[in-house]
């Protein structure tokens, strides 16, 4: 699994007080239920931060025809390569009192 991150994606989450870090941490880490499928391409998962921060994450996971693979790095190639999950975050915040 590799995360692809734009200017879109990170200032959307950003309003939201989360890092690109921390979204990546948790949908890495996700414990059941999660993650749980939204719909054929999304995905949410919902857990703890490096710094212990509950958030929850929604994603797509973007099929090899819809990357545009020149802003890709060499590693995120060879994943794709590889056939590894291209993950693009479209939603992450704090979760509220209740919501775990």
């Amino acid at each position: 699994m590799f995360f692809l991150w734009d200017e879109r994606n990170k200032t959307h989450i950003a309003e939201h007080g989360i890092e690109p870090e921390d979204a990546e941490y948790v949908v890495r880490r996700g414990k059941r239920p999660y993650p749980k499928q939204l719909s054929a391409i999304k995905w949410i998962v919902k857990g703890r931060t490096r710094t212990g921060r509950l958030i929850q994450v929604i994603y797509l996971i973007r099929e090899d025809d819809e990357i545009d693979i020149e802003p890709l790095s060499f590693p995120e190639r060879l994943a794709l390569e590889l056939n590894e999950k291209a993950v693009y975050v479209i939603h992450a915040r704090p979760l509220r009192a209740g919501e775990e």
